[in-house]
């Protein structure tokens, strides 16, 4: 005779089993009525042990945008793997990034970044982290502040700062020019957001930032929150002392900003008183300090590492394109001059500088790779069937990634050369709003884009109009390796994929100044 303990463990498992099979009934049901069929899986071995893997080796090794990039290649445009039995599409097709991002905005939502993976240094009211109204509020207050007429106010500020830097740069010797430029947009960042620098272009002199500082606690925070987004499920297992200590530091760093803006008599900010200042305007629509400090880091978090990463880049691939940095030169030249500073209409109008930022932030975008959930049971338009044209469903909290990386690098948009570092292509090259995604697309798209563009912008007219010729270094041997000069790919870059993407041996220079 059955025990009740065994009838009620069977009951249990039935109602489990019938609970499933009604399940897979209207999850076919709602595939047939859409024309859906399930896009290719890679994964192999069970709870994709093969992918996982696969991927945790290329992050290691510094390859995991190519190795991802790699799998498009080999698999097409949409797939799925599995990630330790969880089931996550990935994606570089335009049409389903164009849906995830804008014609079905309201069905994807951030989970990969709630849920108390970010919050200890973001907190839960800054727009990186927000979704739904609370996100379009803060957008909405936000927006106003990038405009022209606040970046052409900054351009003095800009011209501090940069001038500062090249002072710094040693001449006719091999160097990392890496950290000069995360020191600058340090600097600017902080002048702009707080109406004072935190000067870590002075104190580092492209070295690290030192123990305890405000850079260098924002730095550690933003590495290891950025590996707790990678765990997902398994961020609380991620991070240590340091993380903590970092992201006490830099909130109290903020903090401080905070509290003095919210304590400011508002009598007092005359017109014409006293320069822009980000966290004051912010500080007359917000009145809670914790909202501000979220705010405030979030958008120091947001603009800070992508603009010096994009810097970065574009030196990166000058040093090893020398018809390219002659050509460039010679524009910055005719168009600013030798000693001038440039200004916001003549940046706009220099056609091979913006060709040169728009191949650089192809190959080498600043968040190469992002990641949406369903809200609810919906479809994507393509990946299913064999030629992975039919629409494909997507279950309810379901991962999607998407791979801008991986997106500026399909040959039917940019040629058999795409690999290849061309900005000439930008002559004739339209693609389409969906081909071409650096700074995000649809409602997020990034707010700081023409910010960061003029920021970058002007630092490199600058650096060209002081030095007259470059030359990329191998950083473990300290000389310059034979037909680099001529490399025309990004194949010896080495990824360190944060929440943005850096070169893990930094860019190493040998510059010579004009005579």
């Amino acid at each position: 005779m059955l025990s009740v303990t065994s009838l009620t463990i069977g009951g249990i498992f039935l109602a489990f089993l019938i609970t499933k099979l009604i399940y897979q009934y209207q999850l076919r049901k709602f595939a047939r009525s859409r024309g859906c069929l399930p896009p290719i899986l890679i994964s192999r071995w069970p709870l994709g042990i093969d992918t996982f893997r696969e991927s945790m080796h290329n992050f290691k090794n510094m390859r995991f945008c190519k190795m991802s990039n790699g799998r498009h290649v080999t698999y097409g445009d949409t797939f799925k793997l599995n990630v330790l039995g969880d089931v996550v599409i990935i994606t570089r097709h335009p049409e389903n990034v164009k849906a995830i991002l804008s014609t079905q905005f309201d069905e994807f939502y951030l989970a990969h970044r709630i849920g108390g993976k970010l919050d200890l240094l973001l907190g839960k009211h800054g727009i990186f982290v927000q979704w739904g109204p609370a996100w379009a509020h803060s957008r909405a207050l936000l927006r106003p502040q990038f405009n022209k007429g606040q970046i052409v106010n900054d351009m003095d500020s800009l011209e501090f700062h940069v001038k500062r830097m090249i002072s710094l740069l040693p001449d006719n010797k091999v160097f990392d020019i890496q950290p000069y430029f995360f020191a600058l947009t340090m600097d600017t960042a902080t002048e702009f957001l707080f109406g004072e620098s935190v000067e870590s272009l002075l104190t580092e002199k492209g070295d690290e930032p030192a123990k305890g500082t405000f850079p260098e606690a924002f730095n550690t925070a933003s590495w290891w929150i950025s590996k707790k987004v990678k765990f997902g499920p398994w961020h609380w297992a991620v991070g240590n002392k340091e993380t903590a200590r970092g992201c006490e530091i830099s909130r109290n760093f903020v903090g401080k900003f905070v509290d003095k803006a919210l304590a400011m008599d508002p009598g007092k900010k005359k017109e014409g008183e006293q320069k822009y200042v980000f966290l004051n305007a912010l500080a007359e629509e917000y009145k809670d300090r914790t909202i501000l400090t979220d705010q405030i880091i979030n958008i120091l978090l947001a603009g800070r590492d992508t603009t010096a990463a994009l810097l970065a880049f574009v030196m990166w691939f000058l040093a090893r394109n020398k018809r390219v940095w002659h050509k460039l030169r010679a524009e910055v030249l005719e168009r600013v001059g030798k000693e001038n500073k440039p200004t916001w209409e003549i940046i706009k109008d220099m056609k091979y500088l913006k060709y040169v930022l728009n191949e650089t932030l192809r190959l080498l975008p600043a968040v190469p790779m992002n990641t949406r959930s369903a809200a609810k049971r919906t479809t994507l338009p393509c990946g299913g069937g064999p030629d992975q044209k039919s629409p494909i469903v997507v279950e309810k909290n379901s991962l999607i990634h998407y791979s801008v990386y991986s997106m500026h690098r399909r040959r039917e948009v940019y040629g058999d050369d795409a690999e290849e570092f061309n900005p000439d292509r930008w002559e004739t090259l339209k693609p389409g709003a969906w081909d071409y995604l650096p700074f995000n697309g649809g409602p997020r798209i990034c707010l700081g884009q023409q910010y960061a563009l003029n920021e970058a912008s002007y630092a490199i007219i600058r650096v060209l109009q002081k030095y007259q010729d470059i030359v990329a270094i191998d950083p473990d041997t300290g000389k310059e390796v034979p037909g680099w000069g001529e490399d025309k790919t990004d194949k010896m870059f080495k990824e360190r994929l944060g929440l943005t993407l850096s070169s893990m041996d930094g860019v190493h220079v040998r510059l010579t100044p004009t005579a």
